[in-house]
């Protein structure tokens, strides 16, 4: 369904939302949980 998409936009729209995802789970290990470790892969 993304096929129109191209893959530098692609991209671009996955690295943003993996800082996304990065500052939440610092956020959470920064207030005492440790679960992002485990789930980033």
């Amino acid at each position: 369904m993304k096929k129109w998409i191209s893959p530098k936009m692609d991209a671009i729209q996955i690295t943003k939302f993996d800082n996304k995802i990065l500052s939440i789970e610092s956020a959470l290990y920064a207030s005492g949980g440790h679960r992002g470790e485990l789930t980033r892969n």
